[in-house]
């Protein structure tokens, strides 16, 4: 797991193997952003861009009311390979269940149940920023 923190806004982080905590950090680094910028929002979207060799987790955070990408001022991306991820199709049953494991871990779950108490939100889980496509909500 290796972090590109050259753009402050737009940090990525490439994950090939132990995938749930891998997700766990990425969340945590979500959490960590929205503290430094101001606005409002209620979700956390997770969106899914499938594509060769590897699958992208957008993350960013936005007003529920807004259109899936309409992002507070920054988004963090997880490259996802291996581990079960198949390019070029839908992964999210197999996101969501890593996900729903990571925010069970000790240090994230701890940084979610600040940050709920702080700013309630929801996670929701979409693909290629879908309006129209089924979102996927991740409970915590």
């Amino acid at each position: 797991m290796e972090w590109d923190l050259s753009d402050k806004n737009f940090p990525d982080v490439e994950i090939k193997e132990n995938h749930v905590y891998a997700l766990s950090k990425w969340i945590e680094k979500i959490l960590e952003m929205s503290k430094n910028y101001e606005g409002e929002w209620d979700v956390l979207i997770a969106d899914e861009w499938p594509n060769e060799p590897y699958t992208r987790l957008i993350g960013n955070l936005q007003k529920r009311v807004d259109a899936v990408g309409s992002d507070i001022g920054f988004r963090v991306i997880a490259y996802l390979e291996n581990g079960g991820i198949k390019c070029d199709a839908d992964n999210r049953p197999l996101i969501k269940r890593w996900l729903e494991e990571a925010m069970k871990l000790k240090d994230t779950k701890s940084m979610l149940e600040t940050t709920v108490q702080e700013n309630p939100f929801e996670i929701r889980l979409t693909i290629y920023a879908d309006e129209n496509s089924d979102h996927i909500s991740v409970s915590f």
